[in-house]
């Protein structure tokens, strides 16, 4: 016998009844007036049972709180009591507080005594109850010792796909009004926790685009069906449309619920509200951001059949970093409960698998042109190019806007639909306010050993993840980097102590200089720039280091006072031809002046004054305190510095937890025994006699001692071809930089008539969130070696695949230890290990605009080479851009061109045959062809 309790749209038994039988009448009915008879007073209330642990206290005491109760028992129904869904919403919110974790309101409704969500808390927050002290640590041992976690195989995935197939409504129950296609939309397809919601408020700051939290429309044929399925504890997945009508309609939650339950009374269907929905937003492109689409292969169908040239964005995280995401966020209480055989874990490989064979499958009946995949780890690493990328997909242009998602976030939905209901989607998304690259390698530190079935490898293999980390061994997580004590030898890091014996061998050079100059047009201030800078070098203590020799080696001393001076030049009296002469003198003699490792500073500037409206700011660094990524930290905390200073204000940025000191300590801590001896097994195998040089021609003999002084060859391929080897990289599931590495190889090897290749290319070593705002030497290099001798192009670039993603896996090592381990006698002619270095950038110089001045980039001077050829890839918005920067006094301009040209006629064949036999794919023009064949050949002599 059940009473029914009705609060805010939801209806549930508020209590239940039970009886030996049911009364009848003579006829056999249910007698419906002796069971409203039955006194229910001795079942108002279950028998009391008092708590008997913390949990069960500390449930009681909200309880008794927020229902204004005294003496609750364990075992008495928070609905019983007079609870609602908004008072379990509040109950969850003090969870939240206490546990600082994500709770679900549907644990609530699942567990409704205190009794039952006690032992829900205790299986699914056991560690962090622990760590509150909320249960004993017999209690914390047992629970964690409790369960093996299961490999996942088949049997398992046709299980959870055939509760899918139940809980999906079925074929469509009526007509739609509609028989014409709707207008195009964007549907992101992914596993939940995927970066799904970062990439959703990105589009949603495009102003052509209106992204809003999830729709969950596609499963469902009609409204009511919708309705339906998300009552009582899964009411809340009909927020994301109530949200959107608000957006549109500028209109309250009630309103938008009123306007939602009018469409539902006219027996609408699902496709005829998408109808509706385009209407209110006119000309704005739909961007629909639903997870649970990618479970059900029906949904996808639904939208390839109802939406005209619907375009489909395929957005994809390695699976460890989904799993790890969806444990923490603790998903498993709301997708796919009914699957309760299966751990958190479990079930997230589970539900990556099942999405991301479901997109495969849907892909193969979508046209190219309508596909689009995104790695959530390029998303974060280069945000500019994906975005760009995909505006060029979407067919809109590229807004800036796109890459400043913690901005105006009031007007992208991310909030709730009321004060007590969080936004759909990731909510940790708020606790941020910048895009934060770690985050795709969080799950570094918490996965240590690999549980990945079969399947799940297969696919992540296919998406151009390598297992070759977690292969049959364990994992030795990633050790937070903290401030360390004063009392510690402050040692230098690997790379610093390279750069500090280069120095010293070579008396203070400027060979590692890093000059950068900068266009200032307007109304400079410099006694705001100096404060700025003087600032910015108290902020970042790398700045303010000197380098000391100590019997045992170099130390780093951190100056805890200095004086720091911008210096002027003042160049408006001179004509303004001879000015332009004396800026680059001026940059040139800058960027040749070494520093003083003992007593310098790391960082100096000087302002070079052309009028009152114009001039040029040089900052150099050295490379012992700075990397590239160093120097976009340096300007834009100078930009604000500077906006600061000019208004009289404090310094505007907060404290940095840690400083590069801290690091240098960590590596030196962190990187040896177990973690050093398997990376570097990897290396010793990799690097197995190694060519000392490379055996590309020269056009001048080597000098014994380098020289360093460079010259360079710029060229931009066509942005027909640019995107076609885009394309063709996302075909054969590549990334551009292996596609254009796989390419440089072939050219190099043809002209050194050698398949053993060996490139150097730098990786930015930033893997721990705690390193992403500090200025400072972090950058690595890794060797990549390649053999060129395959038949097929296809099999040579899964090759270089795997080359790439083998080296990326053991980055750890710095270049300098490899060098050291391999005992590579050092020669002043050149570089150890290899001499040809390769680098892709996807961002492009950008100009930095403040009221009454734009700072622009600009060539800062001379040219120095640290190598035999340095290649940079940039990935523009016009194409490809090809920068080669060559020793000079090793090769002739005419020579970089040529191999530039026979790079891209290369490219060019390689687009046109992706399948072709690598002996086939061109490199020569006409006239090199002529010649090679015809002239050389005219051996012809007419004898008597």
């Amino acid at each position: 016998f059940v009473c029914w309790h009705v609060s805010v749209g939801v209806l549930m038994p508020a209590l239940f009844v039970f009886i030996e039988k049911l009364p009848l009448t003579s006829n056999g009915k249910i007698d419906r007036d002796a069971l409203s008879k039955i006194d229910l007073g001795d079942f108002s209330r279950e028998k009391h049972v008092a708590p008997s642990n913390r949990v069960e206290i500390l449930l009681c005491r909200i309880w008794e709180e927020l229902l204004n109760t005294e003496n609750i028992g364990v075992n008495e129904n928070f609905f019983s009591l007079g609870g609602h869904s908004l008072s379990a919403i509040k109950v969850v919110n003090k969870l939240k507080e206490v546990l600082e974790e994500v709770v679900y309101v549907v644990a609530l409704f699942d567990n409704p005594t205190v009794y039952e969500l006690s032992n829900y808390l205790k299986e699914s927050y056991l560690s962090r109850l622990h760590e509150l002290k909320l249960v004993s640590d017999d209690e914390a041992l047992a629970g964690n010792n409790k369960i093996d976690r299961k490999t996942i195989g088949a049997n398992h995935i046709e299980q959870v796909r055939g509760l899918i197939s139940l809980s999906t409504p079925g074929s469509i129950r009526k007509s739609c009004s509609i028989s014409e296609k709707l207008k195009p939309s964007v549907f992101i397809l992914s596993p939940p926790r995927s970066g799904s919601t970062l990439l959703r408020v990105m589009l949603a700051g495009h102003s052509q685009l209106i992204a809003p939290p999830e729709l969950e429309l596609l499963s469902f044929d009609l409204l009511s069906e919708r309705r339906t399925h998300f009552s009582g504890k899964n009411e809340f997945w009909l927020e994301g449309v109530y949200r959107l009508i608000m957006e549109v309609k500028k209109c309250s939650y009630s309103q938008a619920i009123e306007k939602m339950n009018q469409l539902e009374s006219q027996n609408m269907s699902v496709k005829e509200l998408y109808s509706v929905i385009q209407g209110w937003i006119g000309e704005l492109i739909l961007v629909d951001k639903t997870p649970s689409y990618s479970l059900d292969q029906s949904s996808l169908i639904k939208a390839e059949r109802d939406f005209h040239n619907a375009k489909y964005i395929h957005l994809v995280r390695h699976p460890y970093g989904m799993v790890s995401s969806f444990e923490e966020a603790k998903l498993e209480q709301i997708f796919l409960s009914q699957a309760s055989d299966f751990s958190s874990s479990e079930l997230a490989e589970l539900i990556w698998i099942i999405c991301h064979q479901n997109i495969i499958e849907f892909f193969e009946s979508v046209p190219a042109e309508r596909k689009h995949t995104v790695l959530f780890e390029e998303l974060l690493e280069c945000p500019e190019k994906v975005a760009k990328d995909i505006c060029s997909f979407v067919g809109i242009s590229f807004e800036d806007s796109l890459l400043k998602p913690y901005e105006r976030m009031e007007q992208k939905m991310t909030d709730g639909v009321q004060s007590s209901s969080q936004m759909l989607g990731d909510a940790k998304l708020l606790t941020f306010n910048h895009i934060n690259k770690n985050v795709a390698y969080d799950w570094r530190k918490k996965i240590t050993k690999d549980f990945l079935g079969e399947e799940a490898w297969r696919l992540a293999e296919h998406f151009g993840y390598s297992r070759i980390d977690y292969d049959k061994k364990a994992v030795v997580p990633v050790q937070a980097i903290v401030r360390s004590e004063l009392n510690v030898p402050n040692l230098l890091s690997s790379s610093q102590q390279r750069l500090w014996f280069i120095d010293k061998m070579g008396d203070g050079s400027p060979e590692y200089n890093m000059p950068v100059a900068l266009r200032a047009q307007g109304k400079f201030e410099l006694s705001a720039a100096e404060l700025a800078i003087s600032r910015t070098i108290a902020r970042h203590e790398v700045l303010r280091t000197v380098y000391l020799e100590k019997d045992d080696g170099p130390v780093q001393r951190i100056k805890e006072s200095f004086d720091f001076q911008l210096t002027y030049h003042d160049l408006r009296d001179i004509e303004k031809e001879a000015q332009e002469s004396r800026v680059l003198e001026l940059a040139v003699e800058d960027s040749e002046t070494s520093f003083n490792l003992h007593t310098d500073l790391m960082l100096r500037a000087a302002y070079l004054q052309l009028s009152d409206d114009d001039g040029v700011l040089l900052f150099n660094m050295h490379h012992i305190a700075t990397d590239g990524w160093s120097t976009s930290i340096l300007i834009d905390e100078f930009i604000q510095q500077y906006q600061a200073a000019l208004k009289g204000e404090q310094d505007p940025l907060p404290p940095l937890n840690i400083q590069y000191a801290d690091y240098a300590h960590w590596q030196r801590e962190w990187l040896q025994g177990e973690v050093l001896e398997s990376q570097l097994g990897y290396w010793s195998k990799q690097l197995d006699d190694i060519p000392a040089v490379h055996s590309l021609p020269l056009d001048y003999p080597r000098p014994e001692i380098k020289l360093h002084k460079g010259g360079v060859v710029q060229h931009q391929l066509s942005l027909d071809l640019s995107d076609k080897l885009k394309r063709l990289a996302l075909d054969k599931n590549v990334t551009l930089f292996m596609l254009l590495h796989g390419g440089l190889g072939l050219v190099l090897s043809r002209h050194s008539n050698s398949h053993d290749i060996v490139i150097g290319t730098p990786v930015a070593n930033r893997m721990q969130a705690e390193l992403e705002e500090l200025i400072g030497f972090f950058v690595n290099t890794l060797v990549l070696r390649v053999d060129t001798n395959h038949e097929r192009f296809d099999d040579y670039l899964q090759s270089v695949r795997q080359v790439n993603l083998a080296a990326q896996a053991n980055q750890d090592v710095p270049f300098e230890h490899l060098v050291e381990s391999r005992q590579v006698a050092r020669n002043p002619q050149h570089t150890p290990l290899f001499q040809i270095l390769f680098s892709m950038n996807t961002n492009e110089s950008r100009e930095l605009e403040l009221p009454g001045l734009k700072f622009s980039p600009m060539a800062s001077g001379d040219i120095q080479v640290k190598f035999d050829l340095d290649i940079a890839a940039q990935d523009t918005a016009n194409g490809i851009v090809f920068i080669w920067n060559y020793d000079s006094s090793l090769f002739k301009h005419e020579k970089i061109e040529q191999l530039n040209d026979h790079l891209e006629r290369l490219l060019t064949g390689i687009v046109n045959s992706p399948g072709a036999l690598i002996n086939d794919l061109p490199m020569l023009s006409d006239n090199e062809i002529t010649h090679l064949v015809h002239e050389l050949n005219d051996t012809q002599v007419d004898y008597p």
